[in-house]
């Protein structure tokens, strides 16, 4: 299983997501090339490292890639929490609602997973402080 590679594209074939093709494989197969393709994911945040198998396994396929510029805006304070973010690359500030940063995240980092979790809106405004390279997963995925 060290040499497991694949790909799917969108929109074509029978399936359009890379959860949808691990969802029809037998759990134990999905757990292994799961942890065989996202060993850098798992090693890189904290909240994977000492988590079980099973929840890696249908958690990290339902992570999407976005890429978000400088000085751009991931959410508002008092927004609704829908998602939470993982940094793969870049630095994010957190700023209060009078606009003072209080808080830097950097490559390895999580946030957003409180207000998700709690079902409260954003209790700052997230900003990027640098070029992002950021995962997230969606309650709505």
């Amino acid at each position: 299983m060290d040499n497991i590679n694949f790909s799917v594209k969108l929109n074509e074939g029978k399936f359009e997501t890379k959860y949808e093709l691990l969802s029809e494989l037998p759990l134990k197969m999905r757990v292994e090339i799961t942890k065989q393709t996202s060993k850098d994911i798992i090693e890189k945040f904290s909240f994977f490292q000492n988590s079980d198998s099973v929840f890696i396994a249908i958690i990290i396929p339902l992570l999407q890639n976005i890429i978000m510029n400088k000085n751009e805006i991931i959410y508002k304070i008092y927004d609704l929490a829908y998602t939470m973010f993982f940094i793969e690359e870049g630095i994010v500030c957190f700023l209060s609602k009078h606009q003072h940063i209080y808080r830097l995240y950097k490559e390895g980092f999580y946030f957003g997973d409180i207000e998700l979790v709690l079902k409260i809106p954003r209790i700052s405004t997230a900003k990027c402080v640098t070029n992002c390279k950021l995962l997230i997963l969606s309650k709505e995925t």
